[in-house]
């Protein structure tokens, strides 16, 4: 019997398996421990090009090294900087975006991301993304601040003109702590 509720790792690849193709260019804004690069370069082929950024570089390495077991370094390029800066790196159009807040698996509990550093980098996401195009973004609330930054990113995708953007939120709602789920669409 299916699962109604999957992990949200494999939700946001059920998802995001959808709408991306090979040759896109998309962009992983957390690349964590690689999970999420590796999927978007299996995705999108060696045609195709996905921008990893993360600002550990321990992370960055774990993202590069799960990359070279499965020889796919080729189509991503790993960026060590915040994701404020994607337009810094990235020009062309994106067909998806994909972000895991909160913070490093195994890592430091005390580097976390920031909600205006985030909705500052989906905006850039927002401005590059081509339409029908998606931005995904798994928010992990059981740390320090964690709560509040869900908060604030719900409230700026409730702000989005449903004329030009369709927001959804998908949530278990009987399991303390459990990740917030939200999809923006261009239309």
């Amino acid at each position: 019997m299916p699962n109604i509720a999957p992990q949200v790792v494999e939700e946001v690849h059920s998802i995001l398996g959808g709408f991306v193709q090979e040759g896109d260019t998309v962009i992983d804004a957390t690349c964590g421990l690689g999970r999420d690069t590796l999927y978007l370069a299996q995705c999108v082929g060696e045609r195709g090009q996905v921008y990893a950024f993360d600002i550990q570089e321990t992370a960055c390495r774990q993202t590069q090294s799960a990359l070279q077991v499965a020889q796919m370094e080729k189509q991503v390029h790993i960026i060590c900087e915040n994701h404020v800066n994607i337009k810094k790196y990235v020009q062309t159009p994106i067909r998806a975006a994909v972000f895991n807040l909160g913070y490093l698996p195994n890592g430091n509990r005390h580097i976390v991301t920031k909600a205006e550093n985030t909705i500052l980098a989906i905006q850039c996401c927002m401005d590059l993304l081509l339409p029908e195009g998606i931005i995904i973004l798994a928010v992990y609330t059981g740390h320090e601040g964690g709560k509040e930054e869900a908060a604030q990113i719900e409230q700026f995708l409730h702000q989005m003109p449903a004329t030009s953007w369709q927001a959804i939120k998908k949530q278990i709602i009987n399991r303390k702590n459990a990740p917030e789920l939200y999809l923006l669409q261009k239309k």
